[in-house]
């Protein structure tokens, strides 16, 4: 019989993990691309689209949605939240463009 292991850790401490590491994973791609100018072609230009935006979305978005799924409830006024999903819609648009362009 297979013994499986329970995951124990928090949904704080999973919602944490995931923002760090689509921080520094694309902070990588879009170093790599930085430092070797030969790896600037025209996919991977779209590539560093994707990691630029997944930066901003790890950075910009996600915190404050960490901040409500810990709440359980919405904290900030209703005009944030508001412009919070107007941003989410426009850089989840900008990914699908993007995809779509190429």
């Amino acid at each position: 019989m297979i013994q499986t292991t329970v995951d124990t850790r928090s949904t704080t401490c999973l919602l944490v993990q995931y923002v760090c590491m689509a921080i520094i994973g694309s902070s990588i791609v879009c170093l790599a691309l930085y430092r070797n100018r030969r790896l600037l072609t025209v996919t991977n230009i779209y590539v560093l689209a994707f990691a630029m935006g997944d930066i901003f979305i790890a950075t910009v978005v996600f915190p404050f949605s960490v901040i409500a799924s810990v709440l359980r409830e919405w904290p900030f006024n209703d005009y944030f939240a508001q412009f919070y999903g107007y941003i989410t819609y426009v850089w989840g648009g900008v990914s699908i463009y993007t995809t779509l362009w190429y």
